[in-house]
């Protein structure tokens, strides 16, 4: 018996299951869950309470649900956890509106869609599938890597959890895709290293929006390259209902083509640059890409200029 993983077959409830325990029994998870979130300045954050599995008739369900007063607002927290299943047609959007409904009929003054799922899960998971918020449970995990016999149970659980992922689910590998998402590491490698691109591992066809985290960007900020769509944006999770203050505060210090945008729950400050087929000859658009990395480096010297105005 000893021999044996102490589970075999971890399901997407169990998890649920034990981040509602959290939510409800560990402050120390609470704050750490909207530190993750870019709330860490709320420290009068008050915990109200975590449902699980909560079911609309019309709309879908909505795996987690968690209530904090923040800034003496009722915000509402929409999780959905994934382990190795498939997203079903709207899945996020009905999120979204669940979280409208909930803001219409006064249960909450705002709220925020979150997704919690194994890194290699997110790996493959469609750009169009979009959640205000992300966290790992290889994040999750690190929270439980600390002494004592709880958070190593804990701990074991999530990577059991994770392993499991790494049998159950695997993004179908598109050649060209992953072969162009190479190219551009090794170019962004060289003479662009302070982005810090990620060396990129099998990439799926859809997979065409490329993160950037410099360390000097610090948390809830980073750069994206949103290929298909012509956008390098210098993203700010969270903060799309304070855009007029943003704006006014800013305005004045945008370089040539920067515009501010809201995207989801998040503010972009964001270049228009030449759209980029992924899928296609990497040789036969390296000028397109040569400019967005420009760019790109432009809008992190932009950054760390102007980093106090963004606090």
């Amino acid at each position: 018996m000893e021999e044996n993983n102490f589970i075999e077959a971890v399901q997407e409830r169990d998890v649920d299951l034990l981040l509602m325990e959290e939510f409800h029994s560990s402050e120390l998870f609470r704050k750490w869950f909207l530190n993750k979130l870019g709330f860490e300045k709320e420290n009068s954050s008050k915990f109200i309470g975590a449902w699980h599995s909560i079911s609309h008739s019309d709309l879908g369900e909505s795996d987690l649900i968690v209530k904090f007063k923040l800034k003496n607002k009722a915000y509402l927290f929409l999780i959905e956890n994934k382990i190795d299943a498939n997203f079903q047609p709207r899945q996020d959007k009905r999120y979204v509106l669940r979280g409208e409904k909930y803001t219409k009929e006064k249960c909450c003054d705002a709220f925020s869609t979150v997704l919690f799922a194994p890194k290699e899960y997110l790996e493959g998971v469609p750009e169009d599938i979009t959640f205000d918020f992300i966290i790992s449970y290889e994040d999750l995990k690190e929270f439980f890597d600390k002494p004592g016999e709880r958070n190593k149970y804990k701990s074991d659980f999530i990577q059991a959890s994770i392993e499991k992922a790494r049998r159950g689910w695997k993004a179908i590998e598109n050649i060209p895709v992953t072969s162009f998402w190479k190219e551009y590491w090794k170019l962004a490698k060289i003479d662009y290293s302070e982005l810090e691109m990620k060396e990129p591992e099998t990439k799926p066809l859809k997979s065409t929006w490329v993160y950037f985290n410099p360390p000097q960007m610090g948390k809830g900020v980073s750069l994206v390259h949103k290929t298909e769509k012509g956008f390098t944006d210098l993203q700010i999770r969270g903060k799309a209902d304070e855009f007029d203050d943003f704006k006014n505060r800013l305005k004045e210090f945008f370089i040539e083509g920067m515009s501010l945008q809201k995207a989801g729950k998040s503010l972009v400050i964001r270049i228009n640059v030449p759209k980029i087929k992924m899928s296609e000859i990497f040789n036969s658009q390296k000028d397109k890409l040569l400019e967005s990395l420009v760019q790109l480096k432009n809008m992190l010297y932009w950054f760390e200029k102007y980093k106090s105005l963004l606090e």
